[in-house]
């Protein structure tokens, strides 16, 4: 996954910050010279400005919802990114939904850190209930005018908390880190080894979508995604495939010494070592440091 630019996604609180003051200063000196019959024509344009503006900014905090969203979307998140940014466009229910997105996202991401033992700081849940306070507070008339600064301060740091955990689950590759490599135990590859890119490798049957073309009827189009993120660590999504990708796990409890197959749902970090099988036993790999 990408990671997120804090500056870009900053730029939304800092211009709504922007467009308040101007906005403001604007229509007070046409109510001014509304009240005289005569609007001073210099303040209109700040005004149109500020309104571009303040499309601009919805566009970003849009797009940014999305984007944090999509960062948990293993499959057990409250919901998708596109229903997080849709639902938010329903009359009335936004209100409830925006509490969802921000107050719900601080809690899954929480949850999504301890399900996949990631070294990441946890997001203040307080500080997300607060920003959607802020949030509804500032689309009610006349209150809006009391609550509209804090609320993008409070926005602002919800931004910076939540880029700088989403951004620790993949962190940055070290320009000295170890390489890594596939090698292929099964399947019609048995036995190679696969370099993988620093721009990541999609495996697959459609040579439009994937750039490691298996013929096996029962691996899809597009099939599952590798990223490497990190020293000896790789991201691996499923892209919504038919006979799904699978991931080695010891044995949990009891005695038994051995390993289960799990059906990785969206994506998860792996480190070197692990062993994944694409539509349960058409082809097995594993990671390797070079």
């Amino acid at each position: 996954m990408q990671r997120l630019s804090k500056g870009f996604y900053f730029s939304s609180p800092i211009l709504g910050i922007v467009v308040l003051t101007i906005g403001g200063i604007a229509s007070l000196a046409i109510l001014s010279g509304s009240s005289r019959n005569n609007i001073p024509p210099g303040f209109v344009i700040p005004l149109l400005l500020a309104g571009f503006g303040l499309i601009y900014a919805g566009v970003v905090n849009l797009l940014f919802i999305y984007k944090i969203w999509e960062a948990i979307a293993d499959g057990y998140a409250r919901t998708t990114p596109g229903k997080a940014v849709g639902f938010l466009f329903i009359p009335f229910f936004g209100f409830y939904w925006i509490f969802q997105v921000l107050w719900g996202f601080a809690k899954d991401c929480n949850a999504y850190i301890d399900r996949h033992s990631i070294k990441a700081a946890k997001l203040p849940e307080g500080l997300f209930l607060a920003c959607a306070i802020l949030q509804v507070a500032s689309l009610i008339p006349y209150l809006g005018i009391v609550t509209g600064l804090p609320g993008l301060i409070i926005f602002a740091i919800v931004i910076s908390k939540t880029c700088d955990t989403v951004n620790a689950f993949h962190p940055a590759p070290a320009g000295n880190g170890a390489a890594l490599s596939l090698y292929f135990l099964s399947g019609e590859f048995a036995n190679d080894s696969l370099d993988l890119p620093a721009s990541g490798l999609t495996m697959g049957r459609d040579p439009a979508q994937a750039n490691l073309i298996f013929n096996s009827p029962k691996i899809s189009s597009a099939h599952a995604k590798l990223t490497p993120t990190g020293p000896g660590q790789v991201s691996v999504e499923d892209l919504n495939s038919l006979n799904g990708t699978f991931y080695r796990q010891p044995r949990a409890g009891g005695a038994a010494i051995g390993w289960d197959w799990v059906q990785l749902k969206g994506q998860k970090p792996f480190d070197a070592g692990a062993r994944l099988r694409l539509a349960d036993g058409v082809s097995e790999f594993e990671i390797r440091k070079q």
